[in-house]
Parts: structure tokens; sequence; C-alpha cells
């Protein structure tokens, strides 16, 4: 077996181990955990913006730690750390807290998340530097969403099974159970990761070199890519941090627990289309297209303001399938159009926009009327969309079709 095809199968399992574990922390599961706890809507709008406000500033203050050491490891062993946080939400499991008593445990809840957020940004950093030493960059969408079809099929049994059990079970419970699996999970990851090898001398592009001076941030700022496409993270981050609270939307619109967990479950289905598609597609069409007309599904965002719950499942669902079509196509269209030697602080800023753009939405949320945040929503990711289709940078071939010499080797 090649380095790659070990690097790899490696990749995709790491990604299938996280993947229930990341979902258990964050999105619709942990946002109805707080309120299963007795914590109302606008604690979960506040735990929600100060994660995303932690994460942001985290991946600032280490935009420049992807471009030090080994990439390999050091990302594989910040993942122990990761696994441990998630036995002390089990402590939580065994209490309920009223809006009176709510301060002091929800201060220490989010302390939690706070530091998850801090290793997940680090990780995050990594991430998309990673690619480049362990995969060729043609083959990485294929794995990416080879990664999310599996990793969506696990997940959305998951959910349902969550969604099942929570008709019967204390949904704390449920959680319980879930965050030691998570603990496991991450652990297990770690290990995978840490086997992954080079494919090309990190040396090479001065990885290793300790005297080697980061790329300064005025050189970084000034590069067109990062001038040209900083709106475009920043709306696209907005457009996602409005999906991101969906789920408290729903439950100010009078829906209880069982349909955010079953919209847990949808997203899974919608992540597994999804993948699959853009895994199809990606053969054929250039990512910035793919970014492009997966977002005009957007356009359906304001019309899940309604009380018809099958309506609002269907928008939910396809809405979601749109924003993981462009979610794989971005990172993939950028690892392309940046040069490793800025990969690292070029991939860290283009998240600290897009998280920033979370922060916003999340910040806002609270205080303007939820319709009009949807509409926003829409045209910031549409306008996004275009950016990315007509910029220079991704815009390398006049064709969004690739052609046949470049489809070669892909699967």
């Amino acid at each position: 077996m090649t380095v790659e095809n070990s690097n790899k199968i490696r990749g995709i399992l790491c990604s299938i181990l996280k993947g229930p574990a990341l979902m258990c922390a964050s999105g619709p599961l942990i946002q109805t955990f707080i309120g299963s706890l007795g914590f109302n809507s606008d604690f979960n709008y506040v735990h929600t913006t100060i994660l995303q406000a932690v994460s942001m500033l985290t991946i600032i203050l280490a935009s420049n730690w992807a471009d030090r050491g080994n990439i390999i490891k050091r990302n594989a062993i910040i993942q122990l750390p990761l696994a441990f946080l998630y036995l002390f939400y089990v402590p939580f499991c065994f209490f309920r807290f009223g809006d009176g008593n709510a301060l002091f445990p929800f201060v220490l809840l989010t302390l939690i998340g706070v530091f998850q957020m801090v290793i997940t940004g680090l990780d995050t950093v990594c991430a998309y530097k990673l690619p480049y030493f362990v995969y060729k960059v043609e083959h990485y969408g294929v794995i990416s969403s080879i990664g999310g079809i599996i990793g969506s099929l696990i997940n959305l049994g998951i959910t349902a099974l969550i969604a099942k059990l929570s008709e019967t079970v204390e949904y704390t419970s449920i959680m319980l159970v879930a965050f030691c699996i998570s603990f496991v999970l991450v652990v297990l990851a770690a290990v995978a990761q840490f086997y992954q090898k080079s494919l090309i001398d990190m040396d090479a592009v001065q990885i290793n070199d300790k005297k080697q001076k980061p790329v300064p941030l005025k050189t970084l700022f000034m590069t067109p890519v990062f001038i040209r496409l900083l709106p475009a993270h920043l709306m696209r981050g907005f457009a996602a941090g409005v999906l991101g609270v969906i789920s408290i939307v729903a439950l100010d619109l009078g829906y209880d627990e069982t349909v955010t967990t079953t919209m847990a479950s949808l997203q899974q289905i919608a992540g597994f289309i999804g993948c699959a598609v853009f895994g199809v597609l990606s053969v054929y069409i250039r990512p910035r297209a793919l970014t492009f007309f997966s977002s005009f599904v957007f356009l359906l965002l304001p019309f899940a303001m309604t009380t018809n719950k099958m309506l609002f499942f269907v928008l939910v669902t396809v809405i979601q399938f749109g924003r993981m079509i462009v979610d794989y196509a971005v990172p993939v269209a950028m690892m392309k159009a940046v040069p490793v030697e800025l990969a690292g602080g070029y991939n860290a800023w283009r998240m600290v926009l897009h998280t920033g753009g979370g922060l916003i939405a999340s910040s806002v949320a609270a205080f303007i009327p939820t319709n009009v945040l949807f509409i926003i929503a829409v045209v910031f990711q549409l306008v996004a969309a275009v950016l990315f289709m007509f910029d220079k940078s991704t815009r390398t071939e006049d064709s969004i079709f690739l052609s046949k010499e470049e489809r070669k080797g892909v699967i």
C-alpha cells in the first residue's frame, strides 16, 4: 500500500471517529442539552456567541501555529485534551437548573465549552494545512467527501437513535452516554491521525526550520487573494452562523426536543446526500462553480419561519444539503488558490473571518426579527457565492468543468 493510500484510510477513519463526538458538542444536540438543563434561549444564544468569540480569538492568536513543527503529530496530540473535556459534561447530566439558580452552573458549562473551542481552534488552524502534506491536491475533495458520506451515515443512525430514545428517556441521560462514547472516539481518532506520514519533505517548505520566520501579517493581508475574498469569507460565515442557531429558532417557534433532535438527524441526511453529490460532481465540476450553484438553496431560508413541522423539516434539510456542498467546495477551492507557504496563515485568517461572521450572526440573533436575520443571511451567502465564482484566484481556468487529464487518478 502506498503512503498516500495509507494516509487516505487513516484520514477517513479519523474523520469518521471525530464526527459523532463533534456533533455531540455542537449544533442541535448541545443546544438541546443546554435547554434540557433548564436554561432558556437567551442563555443558549449567549453560550453560542461566547464560544464563537473564543474560537475566533484562538485562531487569530495561533494563526502561524500550523507553519511550525511536525503538523501531523502535533495535530494528533491536541486531540487528547479535547477527548477528556467531554467527560467534564457528565456531572451536568445529573442536575436541573432554573433561571433563578442558573448563573454559576452556566458559567461552568460555558468554561468547558471555552476550553473545547480553544483546542478546536488549534485543530482548525492545522486542518486546512494538513492535506498539503498527506494527500495530493487533486485527491483532497474526493477524500473529504468519502469521509463525509460514511460519517453522515453513522451520525444519521446516532441522531435517529437519540431522537427515538428521547421520546421515553430523559435527554440528559442519553447525552451522559453520548459524552462518554465521544471521549473514546476522539482518543481513537488521535491514534489514527498520529500514524499518518508526510508525502513531501517538510524541510523543503521550511516547516521544521525553527529559524524560519512566519509570513508577516502585513504580507499575508496584502496578498490579492486575501483582500479580494475577505468579504466572501465573512459573509459566508454569517450565513453559516444563522444556520448554526436554527435549532434555537425552532425552540422559540414552539417546537420541542423531539423536533430539534430530529433536525439533527435530518442534518445528517443532508450531509450524507451533500457529501455524495459533492464527491461525484467534484470529479467533473470545479469547486468554485459548486459553491456558486449550491448557494441558491439559501433562498428557501426565509420560508423556514413556519409552524408547519413537516415543511420546516423539508426546508431545513434542503438548505443544509446546499450548505454541505459549499462547506466542502470552498476549502478545496482555497487549497488550489493558495500556495503551501501561505496556507497555514491564510486558512487560519480565513477561518477567523468565517467564525467572525458566525459570531456576528449569533450576537444579533436575539435582537432582530428572525425573518430579517434570514433575509440578510440569504443576501450575504449569494454575494459570497458570486465572489468565489468569479474571483481570478479561484477562476484559474475559464471552463467550470475539469478536463480529462485533470480527472485522471482522482479516484
